[in-house]
Order: structure tokens, then C-alpha cells, then sequence
């Protein structure tokens, strides 16, 4: 009988442990899910901000060609 009592305060000591990693898993699960929607947001700012950063290179490009036109100069091209 011995041995079953030692195989039985195993089970139980296995299972408080268990009941304490629950909560402990679950805070971590909601804590990955809540750092995923803020990556998920930083990623569609920066999405935007390179919109906008392409939208004002095309804005300088075009001053510059106006520029170059009206100096009557031509723009040197880079051989990229």
C-alpha cells in the first residue's frame, strides 16, 4: 500500500502543479496576443509612412523637372 500512496501523492502534487501553470500559460497567450495586434498596428503605420514617403519623393521629382525646365538645364541622370 505504500507504494500506491507515493504514486498517488505524485498524481496529486503533478496536478497542483498543473492548476498553477494554467493561469500562468493563459497570461502568457494573452500577452503574445496583445503584443501581435501592436505589431499588426506598427506595421500599418509603417505601410502608410511609405506611402507617404513615395508620394513626396514623386512631389520633389516633379518640382525638380519643373525646375530643370524652367532653368532651361537639363537634369543629369543617374545609370543606375
Amino acid at each position: 500500500m505504500d507504494k500506491l500512496d507515493l504514486i498517488l501523492r505524485k498524481i496529486e502534487a503533478l496536478e497542483e502543479g498543473q492548476k498553477e501553470l494554467i493561469p500562468i500559460s493563459r497570461a502568457i497567450s494573452d500577452r503574445q496576443e496583445e503584443t501581435d495586434a501592436k505589431l499588426d498596428g506598427m506595421a500599418m503605420d509603417v505601410h502608410k509612412l511609405q506611402g507617404k514617403v513615395e508620394a513626396q519623393n514623386e512631389k520633389l521629382n516633379a518640382v525638380t523637372d519643373e525646375l530643370y525646365t524652367f532653368a532651361g538645364t537639363r537634369k543629369a541622370t543617374s545609370a543606375s
